[in-house]
């Protein structure tokens, strides 16, 4: 009862391979967005668990539909959301700079930002099996950790909790809160901070509130920086932020411009203000006001 939709993106959202296997329950319904996800809904009350396979910067024209027909409805439909984050020469109409801001406000909808294959083949189950919209978002290109075997998936709700990255001591007092991307960009940050103290915890889950995150004691950090791959304004970060009062915020992410095209890691991440050295230079910082 899987069935997959997506609108005139077959080829470069890959639901090609799977339109070619199974035609008879995968659909192109042509640059009409926001049939594409009432479609969807009309499937979700028939039963199916459909997928709607689409850009985040074109989802921005089915937003009405996303809100009226599918999450007030709670109907089981997937959005896997393509193009997720900066996407370099595709330019400033294709980057998806916005849709964590658009969707983390909407109430009855998951929102997850995986960072690798593995978190991304969770989502998927997670998608499928609790049967309420979920939306999952991720950026160009190839993942990273591309191999996952089937059997871990039954652990999808563990392998989408935050985690520690990167944990030195039980003291510290500044935190790295980064989501999906953006916690590989400070992956490869460490290496110019790893004589520095601090926690970086990788959160996948991005609609969950502070109160359900695990036992994290939120007190404890008194420099908190959000890295994310989507605009601050209205952000994931700033929103983290409205729930923690104790600790003093840097929130790193796409400024609110709209942002020319160009190489991501040697022109758009350094002049939006995320590179991983600029992630570095914010844990460095944040080091420097405690200590």
């Amino acid at each position: 009862n899987l069935a997959g939709i997506t609108p005139a993106m077959p080829s470069s959202c890959g639901m090609i391979h799977a339109m070619n296997q199974f035609p008879e329950r995968f659909f192109d319904v042509g640059i009409a967005e926001q049939h594409a996800l009432t479609f969807a809904a009309g499937m979700a009350v028939n039963g199916l668990i459909p997928v709607v396979n689409i850009y985040s910067s074109f989802l921005q024209r089915g937003y009405d539909q996303l809100i009226h027909d599918i999450v007030l409805q709670k109907l089981p439909v997937i959005i896997c959301i393509d193009r997720a984050g900066l996407v370099g020469e595709d330019g400033p109409t294709h980057h998806g700079a916005f849709d964590i801001a658009f969707l983390t406000c909407l109430p009855d909808l998951t929102v997850v930002a995986p960072r690798d294959a593995s978190e991304l083949a969770a989502a998927m189950q997670l998608g499928i099996e609790t049967k309420q919209p979920i939306a999952i978002r991720y950026p160009k290109g190839n993942l990273t950790n591309p191999h996952w075997h089937t059997d871990n998936l039954n652990n999808c709700r563990v392998e989408l909790a935050p985690k520690f990255l990167n944990k030195k001591g039980s003291d510290q007092k500044i935190l790295l809160l980064t989501t999906g991307h953006a916690s590989n960009l400070a992956i490869q940050a460490y290496p110019l901070i790893k004589e520095l103290d601090f926690h970086h915890i990788h959160c996948a889950m991005i609609s969950q509130l502070i109160g359900d995150m695990g036992q994290i004691s939120w007190s404890e950090y008194k420099q908190i920086i959000t890295v994310e791959d989507g605009c601050i304004q209205g952000g994931w970060g700033q929103k983290m932020a409205n729930q923690i009062s104790t600790a003093e915020f840097t929130h790193l992410g796409i400024p609110n411009h709209f942002v020319e095209h160009g190489n991501n890691e040697d022109d758009l991440y350094p002049l939006c203000g995320y590179s991983p050295e600029q992630i570095a230079q914010a844990v460095t910082q944040a080091n420097h006001k405690i200590f």
